[in-house]
Parts: C-alpha cells; structure tokens; sequence
C-alpha cells in the first residue's frame, strides 16, 4: 500500500520497486490523500495524473482518492475498505507493506 500525500516524485520508481518482488502474489494498492489532487485547474499540458502515473508502471493496481483524510492510519483503512469492496473474489493479503508518502 502506497500512501501518496504530495507531487510523489519517486511514485514511479516506488511503484517499479515492488512490482520487482518475487512475491508469488503481488498486489498495489494506492491511496491518494493529496488534498488538491493531481492539478488545480484543467491544463491539458499539465502534468499526467496521478492514474495514468499509476496506470503507466503498475496497470493492475487499485487506486483510491480519499482527499479529505489526514494521516496514514485512516488512509490505510480507507485503502483496505475500498479494496475489500473492489475485489471481493480476491483472497485477503498475508503481507502488508506500508509505503508512507514521505519515501514516495
């Protein structure tokens, strides 16, 4: 789980990082609590979103936009409701790692 808290300049890198994990299941989920989101007005030449960031590296992964949260503890339950909504077919995780904004 990834928490994205600001511009998350090394989201990509981040994002590659896990997906290179040989984990035999691997799942991203990331939660996004940037309070602006991805831009404030609709510049087309504006920076990619968030989405299509995420889309880009990692297209499997569920991204999930909760602005109005403030810190990581209800960013990640948020992460994990949504998640357990989404992809109710799917098995729970047996391993949870926790990326907070500040690395990515």
């Amino acid at each position: 789980m990834v928490v994205v808290d600001d511009e998350a300049p090394a989201l990509e890198a981040v994002l590659a990082g896990l997906l290179a994990q040989d984990h035999a299941r691997i799942e991203v989920l990331v939660v996004d609590v940037r309070p602006m989101g991805d831009q404030m007005g609709n510049e087309s030449d504006g920076p990619s979103s968030l989405m299509e960031r995420v889309g880009l590296v990692a297209p499997s992964s569920l991204v999930v936009r909760a602005p109005s949260l403030s810190g990581h503890g209800p960013a990640v339950a948020t992460g994990l409701r949504v998640r357990a909504a989404e992809r109710a077919g799917s098995p729970d995780p047996q391993f949870l790692l926790f990326v907070p904004g500040q690395v990515v």
